[in-house]
């Protein structure tokens, strides 16, 4: 009974503290998406998505991410792949491809 009890608690516990981190990430968002740019004064946002008969636009906190329609899988799938790597493994390709972008 009494380790079903400590098992609970600490289930309850980490569930309370996930709860709050979620809410101070969110109440974080909403002030940085509040803010203005002092540079350019336009309203910064999160995502935003674009669409027109040739290819979708999405960009997701400043990085563009265009999908052909008529490529649906190949880009989907890399934008995807995109989205879920580690954030270092992110930063290692973004620095990889500003490289090739400058140098070549």
């Amino acid at each position: 009974m009494e380790k079903r009890k400590k098992i609970r608690r600490a289930f309850m516990l980490a569930f309370f503290i996930y709860i709050i981190i979620n809410i101070f990430i969110f109440g974080l968002m909403k002030a940085y998406l509040n803010t203005n740019n002092i540079v350019s004064r336009n309203q910064l946002v999160m995502a935003s998505i674009e669409q027109n008969s040739q290819k979708t636009e999405i960009e997701i906190l400043g990085k563009n991410f265009s999908i052909n329609k008529n490529q649906k899988s190949e880009k989907v799938v890399e934008t995807v792949l995109y989205l879920l790597m580690p954030d270092k493994i992110r930063a290692c390709t973004e620095i990889v491809i500003q490289c090739k972008n400058t140098f070549f």
